[in-house]
């Protein structure tokens, strides 16, 4: 009974460890992403906005902004546009372009 405790305290450390270090490669990966304020263009994905590709402009929304690329943070991407902050899902997101 108490080889099986040892074991399960274990792995559970083992488990413990790893998903901390994999937060700490997390955010130095974002840290590095996020290095000062860049200008960029943001392409939206048009099936995310509801149509067909190669539109200008889909339900009254722009397909394309041009804005300033502030960070990213944990699906989102945060940038600068006409001194708002917006928050992008990155799932809306077809391609972005750093100048």
């Amino acid at each position: 009974m108490k080889a099986l405790f040892l074991v399960l305290v274990c792995l559970t450390l083992a488990a413990a460890a790893l998903s901390l270090s994999g937060c700490n490669k997390a955010a130095a990966a974002d840290s590095s992403i996020t290095s000062g304020e860049r200008r960029c263009t943001v392409q939206f994905r048009p099936d995310a906005l509801g149509a067909a590709a190669g539109s200008p402009r889909v339900n009254g929304m722009e397909t394309t902004i041009s804005c300033t690329f502030k960070s990213i943070r944990e699906g989102w991407v945060v940038v600068e546009r006409e001194h708002k902050e917006l928050w992008i899902p990155m799932n809306v997101i077809l391609f972005i372009r750093i100048e």
